[in-house]
């Protein structure tokens, strides 16, 4: 994903990338320009035609059709695909998925992926693999009942591509799958209902084995088909596996992807499977979750095809959105092309090229609402400069820029990153805090209730009651895998001491993860109990103790404000456009006080530790950051 950002920085780059956002069938069978691009290579081509000359309509077109589009794919070789897939296999030995013994394993495997050579598939597919294909593809086409629904338009697009990224090609993928599940498909198949996309694919998702996330494995060439076997990866290898193995059965399958998230600083993909009359759906732990019910923040949205990418941003969005139009007056330079940026870290990344409309505008298409954006144009240096503000993107297609002011307020921060991606504090909200006369909590009475996210990493609350108690527990909300961080109990000054009990069944048997990690002052380590729901903790205080206040800290990745870091706070300055410092200090507490310009947009950065960070406005009313 890293990868992906740094090459959507590059203007040459960028403009290939955004030339391909189309997946127009106009002039689609462009069969002679990649007969004549093939090279030596023509022959191998023109017998997958001849093979298919007096076959049915729809194998002769679908034959035409991908050597038509095959021009710009490329692939790595197998070798270096099967040594890579092998580097996944160990990595997935490991029982504890962090980053110190992946990169001692990659480091002793010795995986460099910098320098692979790419062999174009016009001038070396063989004629034997892509009719094998596409012979593969209508056998589900044929023996399945919810594939022989699927409009040939659809097939064509999502289910007959042999390729998705820059993968190795093994022969017999598709055909391989279908006859590892032949019985059980053919078991489905004769069941009511199953003639529906929307049924059968929860069903098929159940014979997938479990998927282990980890961002951990260095970049390189896309497993594809290969990643059917294989059980970890990150986001993008997750998408490549279901594409592929419900292609192979004949089910309409692609990725979904964001170029930069728009609440944070790196692209995101996701696996879609597309029902009748092509509804998406986000397919996400068996289950199939419409489109516009995705959560998912977002600036524009694309979708791969194998004729290019295609602008799917408007599918994502539960109402109608316009496209936004700029008015190049409102801009402080004139250029000829002018980009679209989001937010990564410091720098303004280019997520798709405006096009000129009538009247001195610029049209950027559908866009994500409620994010932060700002309008840069390509100088004769090829470089990206800003020609505006930054502003935000309103429901109406209009903008708000964040326009810093000459005067200054204080500002109280107390944290650096989004609490919406990758944390853990909203698993805490239905959580209740209880104290009872007997170990096993009989009609235990409720000291609190956690009603919202904590927005800060030590909350202190009231008790609701006075009366003593011997035994305090914090009980975890459904779904919520009890975490929490720290739990304290006071009485005056100290907190209570007293013996850690609980359901002490820490996930994955992590030893440190288990009811003692709440207790030993460590804000860092947290309780993560084996089962979803059901899972508690607290302490035995030995005897009756009254308790005025309660102090918790939610599982957390080290993103809110740490004492002893130092940090330095950052407003966006649009006459220099550059960041501008506000001043640098250690934070002393969990919290930490600046004094910035009002309405500008801000950047918090810990220098001591960490890489996650993200813009901000500040809410003063509230006294809340704002993140984007």
């Amino acid at each position: 994903m890293k990868r992906l950002i740094l090459l959507l920085t590059h203007p040459i780059l960028l403009l290939c990338i955004f030339n391909m956002i189309s997946c127009s069938n106009a002039n689609r069978y462009h069969l002679e320009e990649s007969l004549q691009a093939a090279g030596d290579n023509r022959q191998q081509l023109e017998k997958v035609l001849e093979h298919f000359k007096n076959a049915d309509d729809e194998r002769s077109e679908a034959a035409q059709w991908l050597i038509a589009n095959m021009s710009g794919k490329e692939g790595c070789d197998t070798a270096t695909v099967l040594s890579r897939a092998r580097l996944y296999q160990i990595v997935d030995s490991v029982n504890r998925l962090w980053k110190e013994p992946i990169d001692s394993i990659v480091k002793s495997y010795g995986a460099d992926y910098s320098n692979i050579p790419k062999y174009k598939d016009l001038m070396c597919v063989d004629s034997a693999f892509l009719v094998n294909d596409i012979e593969s593809a209508f056998f589900a086409r044929e023996r399945w009942q919810w594939a022989k629904k699927v409009d040939f338009d659809t097939f064509r697009d999502f289910v007959l591509p042999y390729r998705v990224g820059d993968e190795a090609l093994f022969n017999n993928s598709r055909s391989i799958i279908q006859q590892q599940l032949l019985h059980q498909l053919d078991s489905l198949a004769a069941l009511e209902g199953m003639d529906k996309i929307e049924n059968v694919v929860p069903e098929i998702g159940k014979l997938l084995k479990p998927f282990r996330w980890t961002g951990f494995i260095p970049d390189g060439p896309r497993l594809g088909s290969k990643m059917t076997e294989l059980t970890i990866g990150n986001c993008q290898d997750f998408a490549d596996r279901i594409t592929f193995f419900f292609r192979a059965i004949g089910i309409p399958a692609t990725t979904d992807k964001v170029f930069l998230r728009g609440n944070g600083n790196t692209s995101h993909f996701w696996p879609v499977i597309l029902g009748e009359d092509e509804k998406t759906y986000v397919f996400e732990d068996a289950a199939l979750i419409p489109s516009e019910e995705y959560d998912l923040k977002f600036i524009k949205v694309v979708r791969e095809c194998f004729s290019g990418l295609r602008d799917v941003t408007e599918v994502y969005s539960p109402t109608p959105i316009p496209d936004l139009i700029i008015d190049k007056k409102m801009l402080s330079e004139d250029g000829k092309r002018y980009f679209l940026c989001g937010a990564s870290h410091q720098k303004w990344t280019p997520i798709v090229e405006g096009k000129p409309v009538k009247n001195g505008k610029i049209d950027f298409g559908k866009v994500g609402t409620d994010r932060v954006a700002i309008i840069s144009l390509l100088n004769d240096e090829g470089h990206l400069q800003p020609a505006c503000e930054p502003f935000i993107i309103n429901p109406n297609g209009t903008i708000t820029a964040i326009t810093p002011s000459k005067q200054t307020a204080p500002v109280t921060l107390f944290r650096k990153y989004t609490p919406e991606l990758g944390e853990f504090a909203d698993r805490m909200v239905g959580a209740v805090i209880e104290a009872s006369d007997n170990p096993e909590f009989d009609n235990p009475d409720t000291l609190a209730t956690i009603s919202e996210e904590p927005y800060r990493l030590y909350t202190t609350v009231t008790s609701k009651s006075n009366k003593p108690y011997r035994y305090v527990r914090y009980r975890g909300a459904d779904n919520s895998y009890c975490n929490i961080a720290e739990l304290a109990f006071y009485t005056g000054e100290q907190p209570l001491p007293g013996k850690a009990i609980g359901t002490d069944k820490p996930w994955g048997g992590v030893t440190n993860r288990g009811i003692q990690a709440v207790f030993d002052g460590d804000p860092y380590t947290s309780f993560d109990y084996s089962e979803p729901s059901g899972g508690w903790v607290g302490l035995d205080l030995g005897n009756p103790k009254r308790i005025d206040r309660i102090v918790y800290t939610p599982r957390n990745r080290d993103n809110f404000i740490r004492t002893g870091d130092q940090y330095e706070l950052f407003y966006w300055e649009s006459a220099q456009n550059k960041w501008r410092s506000l001043g640098s200090k250690t934070a002393t507490a969990d919290s930490i006080d600046f004094q910035s310009p009002l309405g500008a947009l801000l950047y918090l950065k810990n220098h001591t530790r960490g890489n996650d960070e993200r813009i901000f406005l500040y809410d003063y009313n509230a006294k809340r950051q704002i993140f984007y």
